[in-house]
């Protein structure tokens, strides 16, 4: 199957933990585009896994996603996906760039 979508695009990916989320974004996006709440955990924490961590990688995640959607970027934004809030927030941030 060939994915086809408009250039750019805001992707919100929504799931429960190992779905495959993260194999499906990497198989269809370049990881430039992706942007993962367990990749930025690791950065920030001792590793994907560090819940301690989340506030940090949350809020840094924001940023890039904002960044990113404000240059027109295709974004992947890969996390649980489950926060309603978060999710109408970036489909504001995407249509507000059209």
């Amino acid at each position: 199957m060939e994915l086809r979508l408009p250039a750019p695009s805001l992707v919100v990916l929504v799931g429960p933990s190992s779905a495959g989320k993260s194999t499906w974004a990497a198989k269809h996006f370049t990881s430039t585009e992706v942007v993962s709440s367990d990749m930025l955990r690791a950065m920030v924490g001792a590793g994907p896994d560090d819940q301690a961590a989340g506030t940090a990688a949350f809020q840094i995640l924001e940023t890039v996603v904002a960044e990113r959607l404000r240059r027109g970027l295709t974004t992947v934004v890969d996390t649980l996906g489950l926060n309603a809030d978060n999710r109408a927030r970036w489909v504001a941030l995407a249509h507000d760039q059209d």
